[in-house]
């Protein structure tokens, strides 16, 4: 990734989106265009595209978190420098104008907002009591907020991703409770169906403040904060469907489950 960035997050409407390349092969987490120690990684930049001016958000914070319903995107949460918000508004393209919705029960900051089947759901965060694994989700088509399981591992300043309906919460801190706290490579898999968490393969770069977006099925991880190199531009693959790390030296692959060795690696062939 060309430029290093913190809290980064991307969402999609009507397919208008920043495209980031990479080769991807099996196994759960890939390293693309190694980095090494010094956080140097390459990548191809398009040019072109444009910009426009829309309508403000209401409710003006950081660290919020948006997703994307029936064209429709909804600004969640965040950050102010009073407290935390519980906020949640929503903004139509097809207008350019914002309607107020029924607030987030506990209002946090940094924490992850997907969708399945047309709910979304908030994971974990910050709140004024310090982290917190709280899951919410609310139904825009009733306008009402639902508690589900509690993600395991408290943290925020993570991000989440859905795959075939299923929600993981990659990365992340629990600093707000613990100070001098670690980043944490923890990956855990919500179903909304059972309405229950397992947990899954550890991403190899700790990391907090990173983005995660899906292609073919695949999670991408790019950039975020670790805790010797301050800004990342790491990028990782994770494949739910094979359990396994790619592990690429030289061309040649090794399958390993609890190791990763980011020393000398190439894009796997």
């Amino acid at each position: 990734m060309e430029s290093k960035r913190k809290q980064m997050t991307n969402k999609t409407v009507n397919k208008r989106s920043v495209v980031h390349a990479g080769v991807v092969r099996a196994g759960v987490w890939t390293a693309l265009l190694c980095l090494s120690m010094f956080g140097i990684c390459a990548t191809a930049v398009g040019q072109g595209g444009t910009w426009a001016t829309k309508t403000p958000m209401p409710t003006a914070r950081y660290s919020l978190s948006t997703s994307v319903v029936n064209g429709v995107l909804y600004a969640v949460g965040g950050d102010y420098v009073y407290g935390v918000y519980g906020t949640v508004e929503a903004y139509d393209p097809a207008s350019d104008t914002w309607t107020t919705k029924a607030s987030m029960p506990t209002p946090r900051y940094g924490f992850g907002t997907s969708v399945v089947n047309g709910v979304i759901y908030a994971v974990g965060g910050g709140t004024y009591g310090g982290d917190c694994g709280t899951v919410e989700a609310y139904d825009p088509a009733t306008n009402t907020w639902t508690t589900k399981a509690s993600m395991p591992t408290v943290r925020n300043t993570l991000s989440t991703s859905v795959v075939n309906g299923v929600i993981y919460a990659v990365g992340g801190i629990n600093d707000g409770n613990n100070p001098g706290a670690l980043a944490l490579g923890t990956v855990e898999a919500y179903d909304p169906a059972s309405d229950t968490w397992t947990a899954k393969a550890s991403m190899p770069t700790a990391r907090s403040r990173l983005a995660t977006s899906v292609v073919n099925g695949v999670i991408y991880a790019v950039g975020g904060e670790g805790d010797t190199i301050a800004y990342l531009g790491t990028v990782e693959a994770y494949d739910p469907a094979d359990e396994r790390y790619d592990l690429c030296r030289g061309g040649n692959q090794q399958h390993q489950r609890h190791s990763w060795d980011s020393r000398g690696l190439q894009p796997c062939r």
